[in-house]
């Protein structure tokens, strides 16, 4: 592994039994050189904000979808000072030897949830995370 690539998570045998998965002893989800590089350029001020979303979905995705093309799609509803979004990371195999680097990573909008509320422990949460993003 290069000095410049950055672990992410694991995908646990739960989760691969859960799946009905045998992908391997050891498969993690990797952050390599390049995506590493997209999301600083994205978002110069906040990629370790997105790095840190990045390794709590792979932790606890709150949706996981395997591709056609052996893609792993992980989805994971994040709290907003207004709202709730979702944000979603695809992790693809490259590199020899094989193994999965993430490929794109997108919030995809917030949504405002109308005639919900938060619970209480949710709100100070979501108010934490807005003062932190100032």
């Amino acid at each position: 592994m290069e000095k410049t690539d950055l672990r992410v998570g694991r995908v646990s045998r739960a989760l691969e039994d859960e799946l009905g998965l045998s992908l391997c002893i050891d498969v993690g989800l990797y952050i390599d050189e390049m995506g590493l590089s997209r999301l600083c350029l994205d978002n110069p001020s906040g990629y370790l904000a997105s790095v840190e979303r990045i390794k709590q979905m792979a932790r606890r995705p709150d949706f996981i979808s395997l591709g056609l093309k052996q893609e792993i799609n992980l989805a994971k509803i994040c709290l907003f000072e207004d709202g709730v979004g979702i944000a979603k990371a695809t992790f693809a195999l490259k590199g020899r030897p094989k193994r999965y680097c993430l490929s794109e990573y997108s919030l995809l909008g917030r949504v405002k949830a109308i005639g919900f509320r938060p619970f209480p422990c949710q709100r100070r949460r979501a108010a934490h995370l807005a003062a932190r993003r100032r």
